[in-house]
Formats: structure tokens, C-alpha cells, sequence
């Protein structure tokens, strides 16, 4: 403030101001929050998507569950690193079935291989294995992509979320991948960039055992 030209002192009004008390206020947000969650959950539904046709009106809308999904992730409700079985589990007990993911997201067959090495050895947290040159991947147990991505010091990674355990396939092409894609246990997830792939195993958390799962 450089200069006041003039100023008029606060006087008594008649304006009244009521402040809500705490406890009040926390008692109707949690009524409002349970008002909305009941309107959620039965516009929920087990599809991809949803599509209103011309005749719609604003009673059939419905929220598809990807749509939840991708909600709790992007405003971070859910941690991004959460695992897949949580997420099932949890999906199981408020809703009574399995991920829609695998009748939602069909994976056309290319092929259905195990995985060749002519040699394997440790690095880091996990094995590197020698292949072949631009050798294609196949996939070790089916889950849901749910990072892609640099991952040091392996490269290129790809990390999927299974029933059983969480694999990091890393030093291969990511171009073709997305996170939330579901692949299937045999197809075919990238090629490696050299004659080199990288493998971490995890489970609950923890670094396991290669020796289990390949």
C-alpha cells in the first residue's frame, strides 16, 4: 500500500452470522456421504462402458465400473501401487463376483509359448536371462498391467499383477502396452530391445524367489 485516501471504520450492523458447531457439521457431511454412496452403488454396473441413446433421460444413466476404476486411481483414493489381489478382494466382497476384466478385455491369441534362456543369471532384485535378439516375451501368469514404464536399473519395464504374484518384465519394447490392459499367461507382452531380459518377482511386497514362478 502506497497511500490511503480516505478509510471508514467498522461499526456494529445488522447482520446476523450463525457458526455451525463441529460435531454438526461432521454428522451431516457423513449424511450427505452416505445419501451419495447409496445413488453410486445403484447406478453401478458390471460393463466397460456406457452409451445413452437419443431417447436416455437422466433415470437411466448408469456408472460403468471401469469408470470407477479409473476415479479411485486418478484421484488417488487408491494408491497406484496397490495390488491387484486387494483390489479383487475388494471387489468380491461389495460386489459378489470376480474383475470383469477378462470377459470385458479380450486378448486375441498370437501365440502361446514358455519362456527360452540359454542362460540365466542374478542381477539387482531379480535374474537377467540370455535370449535371443528381439525375443518375443510371452507372457508368465495372467493379470492387469499396472505400470509402464523406466524402472533402474533394468530399462524399459512392464510390471503385471496376478493372483499368485507381481512380475517386472523389463528391457523390452512398452510401445504396444498400457496400464489396466489384462494379458493372458502364454501371449505374447513385447519384444526385448537386445538379447537381454530382466525378471523381478514380488509377492506382498517383498522380493521372492525367482525358482517359484518360472
Amino acid at each position: 500500500v502506497i497511500e490511503v485516501s480516505n478509510r471508514t471504520e467498522p461499526v456494529a450492523g445488522n447482520d446476523i452470522y450463525l457458526t455451525i458447531r463441529h460435531d454438526l457439521q461432521v454428522a451431516c457431511y457423513k449424511i450427505l456421504e452416505q445419501n451419495i454412496a447409496g445413488i453410486l452403488l445403484d447406478k453401478i454396473q458390471n460393463i466397460k462402458e456406457y452409451k445413452p441413446t437419443e431417447n436416455s433421460s437422466g433415470s437411466d444413466i448408469i456408472i460403468p465400473i471401469y469408470d470407477v476404476y479409473y476415479a479411485l486411481f486418478n484421484n488417488n483414493v487408491i494408491e497406484k501401487n496397490i495390488s491387484f489381489e486387494t483390489v479383487k478382494k475388494t471387489y468380491t466382497k461389495y460386489f459378489g463376483s470376480v474383475l470383469p476384466f477378462e470377459k470385458l478385455m479380450k486378448t486375441e491369441p498370437v501365440f502361446n509359448e514358455k519362456l527360452n534362456y540359454t542362460e540365466l543369471n542374478k542381477f539387482e532384485n531379480g535374474i537377467s536371462l540370455t535370449v535371443e535378439n528381439n525375443y518375443l516375451v510371452p507372457v508368465q501368469y495372467s493379470g492387469i498391467v499396472v505400470f509402464v514404464g523406466e524402472k533402474k536399473p533394468y530399462g524399459n519395464t512392464v510390471i503385471i499383477e496376478s493372483d499368485n504374484v507381481t512380475i517386472w518384465y523389463s528391457n523390452i519394447d512398452t510401445s504396444n502396452i498400457k496400464v489396466y490392459d489384462h494379458v493372458e499367461k502364454g501371449k505374447y507382452l513385447g519384444e526385448t530391445l537386445n538379447n537381454k531380459l530382466y525378471l523381478v518377482f514380488k509377492k506382498e511386497g517383498n522380493f521372492v524367489d525367482y525358482k517359484e514362478y518360472i
